[in-house]
């Protein structure tokens, strides 16, 4: 019986071809494929092979699995379906999912079974068929082209709920889009498109089939029916579950709002607006009555007596029944004239004591300008700190971290018509922006470089986040600041430009492929529309075998990168956008550093001239930058003011005589001049005060 049974099968397996049944056994304990075959989109093909799971015997090969898919660890020595190189593999593949979904455990874990379960679980055979296979190597041995892998509808449903929110920061959206080929993305999309071989990604053709009922699969095929993670629950005791950010299920359930009652309407207009229409029209005819009558009454006085009968007739008048606006006015008003002629009779005969003593007092208040905290932080000063945005955005801080600074360069050039590119095997033609030409690029990749390398310079010893100090005067590198999402992997900065596309390097963005005939193949040009329409490819599927990912690891999305385009002709596009994220902290101290880079780096961009390309900048202190900049040019403007007020005292208080030795007295110099320094004493005073109780000020106060 055996020996009949292992005929069949070599006669199976010499019979079939191209079009033949790959996989005719479909039981547990069986793969369908192990080993590697054929190279294809920068991977390789599985080789068919429809025979018993093996032990895996290599510690090194054990550990990988058990971090990696530890459900297919049920022992020891664990069957399976894959080899070592094959587990390298699928570790090596799993580096990008790693990067968008491990802010989501759940997300990461339940995404790495759908490969786990493929590459290596010793009922591959149950889940998976074989649907084409080429001869590899003369050798006897098949590399797969194309294959169907079914999964049941809760294992991908589930799958896909706990991935759908994951955010992805750098490229400001969804991680699962960069995943899915598309921004309108659901489950079967998600899966085909994981599964296609045109993604740049995958080296074989799998067609993923979501079962929902038997009625979906054949008989023999058991759909692929790992548990799921849910999102919102940690996936093990040294984990967590996945924040409210990327996991609806994680938010905090709050009470509906009250549904607020139906407003009060009188018609068309509203009922509140009606009444206080109304008071406003009952207030301003109550008014104009009373002083109609206070001054019908106010002419109906004779004016006598002198100005003591006439304060005492007021008083008397103000507290009678018959009480008067108009007199009381007149009462407040000889009040203060008899207040100021007392005080000033009082200085004139005390003026040494008053001046002295006042002068203390200034001199003592101006001495709080050297606690005074000047601030430009635009935040500060256009945001009360009491207010709600303001109180989310510490809470923020303090709890996760600030936003990253930004240093941004927009690239533009002084061609305004780009031009058409024409792909001489294929005979497609396309029309790229101006910015898109070669010595633009090569231009544009040097400036980046060089900014790459500016080192700026610390007027003081500072201090990084990881406790480093630099010493005052020394070199502080983009590195030292820079945003290291890879980090100790990879450890380059994170920057978000079109020169990422290839890596930063100029052999890369040179690279081009002639046929044999010495027509052109590929070159930038087909990179770039690849790279554009799929970010996350590790090869772009050209000629030029050229991977997207920027040298940091990441993504390059064209709508970042790119600017003044229609829609997603991104190859149209007239600016080119180079983003430099460096990281920012809550305590000021650790900002200090990438201050300094800072401030080299627009002295650079400023002194930077090119015939080819013109820019437009900013850094993150750029705003801070400049209110200095206006407080200091305005210094002009507040002298101007000063003087005209001084001139105006003169002008209009002074007197011209013809004794030149009585010109000054009577033009009131002084009392100009005594003006002018009591408004800048008033100033100091007040400034120190505030400096001695702590409340930052901004330079507009000298104004």
């Amino acid at each position: 019986m055996k020996a009949s049974t292992a005929i069949l099968v070599l006669l199976l397996s010499l019979t079939q071809g191209e079009e033949g049944d790959y996989t005719p056994v479909h039981e547990k304990g069986y793969c369908a494929f192990q080993g590697q075959c054929a190279f294809n989109n920068g991977a390789r093909q599985p080789c068919v092979h429809n025979k018993p799971a093996t032990r895996m015997t290599k510690a090194s090969d054990i550990s990988t699995l058990t971090n990696l898919c530890p459900e297919l660890v049920t022992e020891d020595q664990p069957y399976v379906c894959c080899t070592g190189g094959q587990l390298t593999s699928l570790k090596i593949n799993m580096a990008l999912p790693s990067q968008l979904l491990s802010r989501c455990p759940a997300c990461y874990q339940n995404f790495v079974k759908l490969w786990c379960a493929y590459t290596c679980s010793p009922d591959q055979s149950t889940f998976t068929n074989v649907t084409n296979a080429e001869p590899y190597k003369n050798d006897g041995k098949l590399t797969i082209t194309e294959m169907t892998y079914w999964m049941t509808a809760d294992y991908t449903d589930g799958m896909y709920d706990s991935c759908e929110n994951v955010q992805f920061p750098s490229g400001n959206g969804d991680a699962i889009n960069l995943l899915c080929g598309t921004d309108d993305c659901d489950p079967q999309t998600f899966v085909d498109y994981l599964g296609s071989s045109t993604n740049g990604y995958s080296p074989v053709q799998i067609d993923m089939v979501i079962s929902n009922t038997s009625l979906d699969h054949p008989t023999a095929i058991s759909p692929m029916n790992y548990s799921v993670n849910p999102c919102n629950v940690p996936t093990s005791n040294l984990s967590f579950a996945c924040s409210c950010v990327d996991c609806v299920a994680s938010c905090p359930i709050t009470e509906a709002p009250p549904v607020p009652s139906e407003p009060w309407m009188v018609g068309r207009v509203y009922g509140y607006m009606i009444v206080v229409g109304a008071l406003y029209v009952l207030f301003a005819v109550i008014f104009v009555v009373l002083m109609e009558c206070s001054a019908k009454r106010s002419n109906d006085k004779k004016k006598e007596g002198n100005a003591e009968r006439r304060a005492t007739a007021y008083a008397d008048e103000a507290s009678s029944a018959g009480f008067s606006l108009a007199a009381l006015g007149r009462w407040t008003q000889l009040a203060m004239q008899r207040f100021f002629f007392a005080w000033g009779t009082f200085v004139t005969r005390h003026w040494a004591v008053v001046i002295t003593l006042w002068l203390a007092v200034v001199v003592a208040l101006g001495f709080g300008i050297k606690f005074l905290d000047i601030t430009t932080d635009p935040v500060e000063l256009w945001s009360s700190p009491s207010s709600a945005a303001y109180q989310q955005m510490v809470y923020y801080n303090e709890n996760f971290m600030p936003f990253y600074r930004v240093e941004q360069v927009f690239v533009f050039t002084y061609e305004k018509e780009g031009s058409v590119y024409t792909n001489e095997v294929s005979g497609e033609s396309t029309y790229f922006g101006p910015v898109f030409d070669r010595a633009v690029l090569d231009e544009t990749l040097y400036l980046q470089r060089r900014i790459m390398h500016l080192r700026g310079q610390a007027d003081e010893a500072v201090t990084l986040a990881n406790g480093q100090v630099i010493p005052a005067g020394s070199p502080i590198a983009l590195s030292d600041i820079c945003f290291k999402p890879l980090q100790p992997f990879n450890t380059n900065c994170s920057i978000e430009s079109p020169m990422e596309w290839f890596q930063n390097s100029y052999r890369n963005l040179n690279l081009t492929v002639y046929n044999k005939a010495g027509l052109l193949k590929a070159d930038y040009h087909d990179h770039i529309i690849a790279c554009a329409n799929g970010p996350t490819l590790t090869d772009d599927a050209t000629p030029l075998h050229l991977p997207c990912l920027a040298s940091w690891g990441g993504p390059i999305d064209p709508f970042v990168a790119l600017g003044d385009y229609q829609e997603t002709a991104y190859e149209n596009a007239s600016a080119l956008v180079l983003t430099f994220i460096v990281n920012q902290y809550t305590d000021n101290t650790y900002n200090k550093a990438a201050m300094a880079w800072e401030k080299k780096y627009l002295e650079f961009l400023g002194s930077y001239t090119s015939p080819r390309i013109y820019l437009a900048y900013q850094a993150q202190r750029s705003v801070q930058d400049e209110i200095n900049r206006e407080s200091a040019a305005d210094v002009s403007t507040v002298s101007v003011s000063y003087f005209l007020m001084f001139a105006y005292i003169v002008v209009s208080l002074g007197t011209f005589s013809k004794q030149w030795r009585l010109v000054l007295v009577d033009a009131k110099i002084s009392l100009g001049l005594a003006g002018v320094i009591i408004v800048l004493l008033s100033v100091s005073s007040s400034v120190g005060l505030f400096g001695y109780c702590g409340v930052a000020a901004t330079l507009i106060i000298i104004e």
